[in-house]
């Protein structure tokens, strides 16, 4: 433990603060003594405490399984999202075609109409 620093205060990591789950140094301690609730690292005769370290290890280790699968449910995430945004792209191509060709029937449905409505002008003027 004697070569882990403390960012903040450049000391000797010297505790394990629960509530921030990182280590703290004597200056962090007595500085944000309210703020931290600390297990200490090392018996007074600079002994590291073989337990702490133990369990800080379980806990990072956990920590780092949650990471990976955390990061393995973002990677399925993002596929699924893939898959789905081609989905949606498929499906505004094929609506966009559609409605192409829905138009173009619509057109050729008033052009008959329009014929249609014309000979019976003529009809009805060669009847009268």
């Amino acid at each position: 433990m004697k070569h882990i620093i403390c960012e903040k205060h450049e000391q000797h990591i010297e505790a394990f603060c629960v509530i921030c789950s990182h280590g703290v140094c004597l200056t962090c301690q007595l500085a944000d003594r309210y703020k931290h609730k600390v297990y200490n690292l090392t018996f007074e005769d600079g002994e590291i405490n073989d337990d702490m370290i133990y369990e800080l290890n379980e806990k990072d280790q956990l920590a780092d399984d949650i990471h990976k699968r955390n990061k393995s449910r973002k990677q399925h995430f993002n596929i699924k999202i893939d898959h789905h945004t081609r989905v949606i792209d498929e499906l505004t191509r094929q609506y966009a075609s559609l409605n192409c060709d829905l138009q173009e029937r619509q057109d050729e449905v008033n052009a008959e109409l329009e014929k249609s409505t014309t000979l019976m002008e003529k009809s009805k003027k060669s009847i009268i």
